[in-house]
């Protein structure tokens, strides 16, 4: 690419002069900001490392804490000049294996804060690319320019190169911007990569239809729900199975870490001698149409009605007959599941199960459970449940996102002794 960051010396920082604190860094929050104890409070403040000593600028201000930021001058330096404004990369300032302490750290304290779970051994993390990775980002278009979000702000940041998104998809935002500087109104546009396509989807409330030609030489492009080109899916291939994603499935963002992360719940099920599993929140049948080489049977459920449209078609494409998908929520669906099933596999939505699931898990008679989570703090709420039924087995985890905060695990369970059969 010719023009990489070349917008960056159009941002500017906002040196509006508010109170200003000494800090020491002193460890991390669940959020990678650093912890500063001043003046008998706490002080979080992003985008520093721990041992940073310096002046703060506080941006607000409450009765318990503080938030703070420093001057650009002083923020750590990154590959990636728009660091110090974007929430995407809050730990790029680390290196990877301080990003991988610290994500290590962060599920431990969660497990024995909200699980009282003590580990026996330091938790496994596997580490994958850190740098164009991603197959989906969600780009914002207002005022003629393109970018994300400052962090926690709706306050646009204009970029012309992202470091986490695949390359292809860089490419595709330098089309954005000369579809933003050909169309008035604002837009949020969705693009999902795998291989050589590419799909865009554009949202608006703008009355008046764009002009979509910058756009042409994405594979397919949507507006408002509407196809205005190409396929209504994109094709990708894992562990040797081919599947159809639309867009308003739900596909791992890293297929790198997928893959890593699927191997193991293969591993986990031949461990476990599985059998006949349902795979609850299954999306376009990722994991079940993977599994269904090493078990009987699996069911799958989702809610979203595109996608298990999708798992059908996966299902036929890739001539699998021991997989069955039913539409609907998780928890409406409990009275209709059929019986006989040792094993669920869990991998809900970023806040985690819900009572009605948690209810229903504790009053099952399933051997195992293989429960995947994006959330530490939801996964260890949801364990302080399991385990009155359940042993935990194992967890480890996967570094889906790196130079987010964010971090993959997977925890095998298994039903107690006193509650299984004589």
């Amino acid at each position: 690419m010719e023009k990489i960051f070349s917008i960056y010396p159009k941002i500017r920082y906002n040196k509006i002069m508010k109170k200003k604190i000494d800090v020491k860094i002193i460890g991390y929050d669940d959020f990678g900001r650093g912890i500063s104890k001043e003046e008998g409070l706490v002080c979080f403040v992003p985008k520093t490392k721990i041992g940073y000593q310096g002046s703060c600028e506080v941006v607000k201000e409450k009765k318990n804490f503080l938030e703070g930021r420093v001057d650009l001058e002083d923020a750590p330096l990154t590959d990636c000049p728009f660091f110090f404004f974007c929430g995407g990369c809050a730990l790029r300032h680390l290196s990877r294996q301080e990003q991988l302490d610290f994500k290590v750290k962060k599920v431990e304290n969660l497990l024995s804060k909200n699980a009282h779970i003590q580990l026996s051994s330091p938790l496994q993390i596997t580490s994958v690319s850190s740098t164009y990775y991603r197959n989906k980002a969600t780009f914002h278009i207002r005022s003629h320019q393109v970018g994300y979000y400052k962090e926690s702000t709706h306050e646009l940041l204009p970029i012309d190169h992202c470091l986490l998104i695949l390359e292809k998809m860089n490419d595709a935002l330098q089309n954005l911007w000369t579809f933003a500087k050909e169309n008035d109104g604002e837009f949020e546009v969705m693009i999902r990569c795998f291989g050589e396509k590419i799909m865009g989807v554009i949202q608006s409330k703008n009355a008046r239809k764009p002009d979509f030609s910058s756009l042409f030489s994405l594979d397919s492009l949507y507006y408002q729900d509407q196809k205005i080109k190409g396929d209504s899916y994109l094709e990708v291939s894992v562990l040797n199975v081919r599947f159809q994603v639309s867009y308003k499935s739900f596909f791992q963002v890293n297929l790198e870490g997928m893959t890593v992360l699927y191997q193991k719940v293969i591993s986990y099920l031949k461990e476990t001698k599985a059998e006949n599993v349902l795979d609850l929140y299954c999306g376009v049948g990722s994991i079940s149409l993977i599994i269904s080489k090493v078990v009987q049977k699996v069911y799958g459920v989702e809610v979203i009605k595109e996608a298990v449209l999708n798992a059908n078609k996966n299902k036929e494409i890739n001539h699998i007959n021991n997989v069955e998908f039913a539409c609907g929520k998780v928890e409406d669906l409990f009275s209709q599941l059929p019986s006989g099933y040792d094993t669920v596999i869990l991998d809900p939505p970023r806040r985690g199960l819900d009572s009605k699931t948690r209810s229903f898990l504790l009053k099952s008679s399933f051997k195992n459970i293989i429960y995947i989570s994006c959330d530490p703090a939801t996964l260890t709420r949801d364990i302080s449940f399991l385990k009155e039924k359940y042993v935990l087995k194992k967890i480890e985890l996967i570094d889906l996102f790196p130079n987010t905060y964010h971090v993959e695990s997977i925890c095998l369970f298994s039903e107690k002794e006193e509650f299984g059969e004589s």
